[in-house]
């Protein structure tokens, strides 16, 4: 059998230390999406997609892959 990359279809992450956390949505492929989770909130995380505006979070506070809006149009998740 050859395992290439992983089955589902993203894979989800927090990254964190004592100054901030971020939420990372890796999209099957090369398409990434994180979100800085700003100072004064908490998040949840829930073993889904989170991430459905990008601007409505400051610029400062999202990484994105470069190709991430025109990827999720080819694929149908964006009008």
């Amino acid at each position: 059998m050859n395992f290439i990359g992983y089955a589902p279809s993203a894979r989800i992450y927090t990254v964190a230390d004592k100054d901030e956390a971020w939420l990372v949505q890796v999209v099957h492929g090369r398409n990434y999406v994180a979100v800085r989770c700003p100072d004064d909130q908490i998040t949840i995380m829930p073993n889904l997609y989170t991430v459905y505006e990008l601007d409505a979070f400051p610029a400062e506070d999202v990484i994105a892959s470069p190709d991430l809006v025109e990827n999720a149009k080819r694929k149908g998740f964006w009008d």
